[in-house]
């Protein structure tokens, strides 16, 4: 698989993409946009699904969350049958996510059933999310990984969600890496409070040694901010020693404004990168 930066959407959806993107992204020297997209809500324009307005503005990877990955109905395409019908129109690698909860849908949250069904719908890489709630322990969120990990070999993401930088404790974090995450999802520097560029270095650097992929996420409504604040955030990431730098979906209708997913690609990855990103074909 070629890196991420020069991957064409026939690099994805193969049944080697899972167990190749983590090199894939890991050789690309920190210039990889994630976009979170919540999945079922109205697109921003009706004319076309949110994931093809990200991809346009510079998307690598789309993760697609609170969706029933029974049903697989994504707002503005419909319900669907398989996650290549995604990526037919946007030529990225396409994420799911589960949360580690409780309550809630049995198919938005991380069961043996929502596991089985989601493994049989294509999706390049998964991705684990436990939101600031009582039941979202280190110890659950441990069990939870082992229990992904008992029937899913491929690229694993975990989002063990903070409300303050104090809340990031490097045994925990490390703890989830032997578990078997391959990639950890921190706040980027400035996207929640307490969380600076050296702390965030440290963790990193202990993360990486440890075999895992850290990626930077902007989740705080600052995925709707200006150009200036989202391309110092992520120059800090990037500094700091983020693999990926990940944007929310909490910026309008269920995913970044599309002009900050390419403010923050430009500042990251320049003109070049950016540009054939978003003239690169799904046909390709």
């Amino acid at each position: 698989m070629n890196r991420i930066l020069a991957c064409t959407a026939s690099d994805f959806g193969k049944a080697t993409t899972p167990l190749a993107i983590k090199e894939a992204i890991k050789s690309s020297e920190g210039r990889v946009i994630l976009v979170n997209l919540a999945a079922e809500n109205a697109p921003l324009y009706p004319e076309v699904t949110n994931g093809e307005m990200a991809a346009a503005f510079g998307a690598d990877l789309l993760l697609l969350k609170g969706i029933d990955v029974q049903t697989l109905k994504i707002a503005g395409l419909g319900t669907i049958k398989h996650l290549s019908e995604v990526r037919k129109l946007t030529g990225t690698g396409i994420g799911v996510n589960l949360e580690i909860a409780d309550g809630g849908s049995d198919f938005k949250r991380l069961t043996v059933e929502s596991l089985a069904e989601v493994l049989n719908k294509g999706a390049d890489f998964l991705s684990l999310t436990a939101y600031v709630k009582p039941e979202a322990t280190p110890e659950r969120i441990i069990s939870d990984i082992k229990l992904t990990r008992a029937s899913y070999d491929g690229f694993l993401m975990l989002n063990p969600v903070v409300s303050h930088g104090a809340d990031l404790k490097l045994e925990n974090l490390l703890a989830y890496v032997n578990a078997g995450v391959d990639m950890l999802t921190l706040p980027a520097p400035g996207a929640v409070a307490g969380v600076t560029e050296d702390k965030l270095a440290e963790l990193i650097l202990a993360l990486r040694a440890a075999g895992a992929l850290v990626s930077t996420t902007v989740g705080t409504s600052q995925e709707g901010t200006d150009k200036e604040t989202i391309q110092a955030i992520a120059l800090a990431a990037k500094r700091a020693g983020a693999d990926v730098f990940e944007l929310g979906d909490a910026g309008v209708a269920g995913m970044p404004v599309p002009t900050t997913i390419y403010n923050a690609s430009i500042a990251i990855r320049g003109q070049r990168h950016t540009f054939v990103r978003m003239a690169r074909s799904a046909n390709r």
